[in-house]
């Protein structure tokens, strides 16, 4: 039984031509173990990809010595300022570059090359830096555009709360007005029935008066004028008013005509 496994970055040996080789390759190791329970590292593939392909943009170490130690010639003759030598030693973006114009062959390294890496460097700091001033704007253009939006809802919700306050007030001002109308139409119709109510009790009165107690011709031209002009001094003279003061004057007049002692007088308002 081994309990314990030897694994190794390095092909030459892990024992190609053995069925079970004593060391085994981390690739294998990971590709057996992924085997067992892929349901657990369902994305393993994708990532061992990613991570090829990304191991494959940066240089070796191969590479990259030379490339370290041909700067270090460079800088003791003094052809790379404190800036460039930092640049191209510790930007990560300078190993990328390396890759892309070296292909991984060392024998491409010169001062041209460097000097094309140093030239990248600065134009990829600048595109970085410009695209994040430019999201920098961006951001403060939504904050800006999210508190526009802010203002806009607040006033149409101030616009809406004054719209409904004015709908409350126009509706209880036509509730109390309705209510008014209603209290006036009431001391209206109040003022009408008294006024009836005491025009008929006038024209009784007078009848009664004529009938019972006339002492002479003034008497009954000063009653008539009172049953007539009363309801015209209070203003109201509706129709039904008018014809139920003719027919107390007519009645008035009938019983004075009717007296012998009063056959020749005639009639004021004839």
């Amino acid at each position: 039984q081994v309990n314990n496994f030897i694994t190794t970055e390095n092909n030459s040996i892990t024992g190609k031509n053995v069925d079970i080789p004593l060391i085994l390759h981390e690739s294998t190791l990971t590709n057996l173990v992924w085997l067992k329970s892929p349901n657990k590292f369902s994305d393993l593939p994708k990532r061992k990809l990613l991570s090829h392909v990304l191991a494959a943009k940066l240089p070796n170490e191969n590479l990259w010595d030379h490339y370290i130690k041909f700067i270090d010639d460079q800088a003791e003759h003094e052809k790379f300022t404190d800036e460039d030598i930092i640049n191209l030693k510790y930007n990560p973006i300078a190993k990328e570059l390396l890759m892309e114009k070296t292909y991984g062959n060392p024998d491409y390294i010169s001062f041209g090359l460097t000097q094309e890496i140093l030239k990248g460097v600065k134009e990829r700091n600048q595109e970085e830096l410009r695209q994040a001033n430019e999201k920098q704007k961006e951001d403060q253009q939504m904050i800006m555009n999210q508190k526009d939006e802010e203002m806009k809802r607040l006033q149409i919700d101030l616009d809406t709360s004054k719209k409904n306050n004015k709908e409350i007030k126009d509706d209880d001002y036509k509730l109390r007005s309705k209510i008014y109308n209603k209290k006036l139409s009431i001391i209206a119709k109040s003022s009408k029935v008294i006024v009836y109510l005491l025009t008929i009790m006038s024209a009784c009165w007078s009848v009664f008066t004529l009938i019972y107690d006339i002492k002479g011709k003034m008497l009954y031209i000063i009653l008539t004028a009172v049953v007539g002009v009363m309801p015209r001094i209070i203003g109201l003279m509706k129709p039904c008013t008018r014809k139920i003061m003719e027919k107390c004057k007519n009645k008035i007049w009938e019983g004075i005509l009717s007296n012998s002692n009063y056959k020749d007088f005639e009639r004021p308002d004839k």
